[in-house]
């Protein structure tokens, strides 16, 4: 038969506390190197869907309005959006990508707030 006594019970719970410990420190280790390698970068357009939301294309004149990457692939061109908003892809991509050329801004188009809405205007 096992008695707990006050020795007993500080001890267990000292050991779970540990167990804890270092289950926490695995799991962070886990990610880091599993950042750091880019197997957590699937997470990043959900993330950024969950977190930034879709792209914010308000705007009251045409200094609200940039040309920004919305989605987390390294080949996105942007698009127009308002200035504040912002993507959140927090997982580095370490691929290589072959991307195609972007359209440059202020050369095959302008960003401009068209009926409150950051648009495109391709010349």
């Amino acid at each position: 038969m096992i008695y707990f006594n006050k020795t007993n019970l500080e001890l267990m719970k000292s050991k779970k506390f540990l167990i804890t410990g270092l289950v926490i420190i695995g799991i962070i280790a886990l990610i880091v190197i599993l950042s750091s390698i880019g197997n957590l970068v699937l997470l990043n357009q959900p993330l950024n869907n969950l977190i930034a939301g879709s792209p914010d294309k308000s705007c009251n004149s045409d200094s609200d309005c940039v040309l920004m990457k919305t989605t987390c692939h390294p080949c996105d061109c942007g698009d127009a959006v308002n200035k504040n908003w912002h993507p959140y892809c927090p997982f580095p991509d370490n691929a290589l990508y072959e991307c195609k050329m972007c359209a440059s801004p202020n050369y095959d188009f302008d960003v401009k707030c068209v009926e409150s809405q950051c648009q495109r205007i391709w010349k």
